[in-house]
């Protein structure tokens, strides 16, 4: 009993040193995301009339990226962050000085960037928080979000209308979250986060390809306030 009380003692004190390093750490993570899709914020000569988009949703999608970063302290850490958000955008074109509306459906991509600090619970209570250790997030940088493959239908028939040309638009970025680490073996802890992204907005291009084949320009159709809820796990090696 005495001997395995020792182990025990032991294994927890080498957990709680490797888990207290401090260094430079990189990771991977990956998980879902929820986009809202936010608000019409345009008006276009789509249709040869003046449109505004409603109806902006957005849906689950993927989320997958890396970190780059220093631990400096039980407390806190900081890192560069690359994060791919991949989601479907839909709308709907409306044209209240006459015409017939549209709906549009379209992928979204954001490729986000960002500049984080994290403040760990365990800088606080060594002992509490030695194996698992709540932490929360802040970020800022850039995103360049992507419109593709959008496609423009008559609203009321789903009969398809037009080929819109791709999108994009970069804006600065926000990001807030919380999360927990687990030490899982020396040098390596395993994270999970829940963020929330706010992205600014998306853009299409300015022209489309009728049913018909024919060439013509348009307006950009344009959202805005577009926020992005993730969740994520992860691995962290520090060196």
């Amino acid at each position: 009993m005495i001997v395995g009380a020792l182990v025990l003692v032991g294994a927890q004190t080498s957990a709680r040193s490797a888990f207290a390093e401090e260094g430079f750490y990189v990771g991977l993570n990956g998980g879902m995301n929820w986009l809202n899709g936010g608000d019409g914020d345009t008006e276009t000569a789509g249709n040869s009339h003046t449109g505004s988009l409603s109806d902006v949703e957005g849906d689950q999608g993927s989320l997958l990226g890396g970190v780059a970063g220093y631990k400096f302290s039980d407390l806190w850490r900081a890192d560069i962050s690359y994060t791919r958000l991949n989601n479907k955008l839909d709308w709907q074109g409306v044209f209240p000085g006459g015409g017939v509306n549209s709906a549009f459906t379209s992928d979204a991509s954001s490729d986000v960037v960002m500049l984080n600090g994290y403040v760990h619970a365990k800088g606080f209570d060594e002992d509490t928080f030695a194996t698992f250790d709540p932490f929360i997030g802040a970020g800022i940088g850039f995103t360049s979000n992507r419109l593709t493959h959008i496609v423009e239908s008559n609203a009321s028939t789903g009969a398809f209308a037009a080929d819109i040309r791709d999108g994009k638009k970069i804006h600065p970025a926000f990001r807030l979250g919380v999360g927990l680490d687990a030490n899982i073996a020396p040098s390596l802890t395993l994270t999970s986060s829940l963020d929330a992204y706010w992205l600014d907005g998306f853009e299409t291009g300015d022209s489309r390809v009728l049913a018909a084949g024919t060439f013509q320009n348009i307006g950009a159709w344009q959202t805005k306030d577009a926020i992005s809820v993730g969740i994520s796990i992860g691995l962290r090696y520090a060196f």
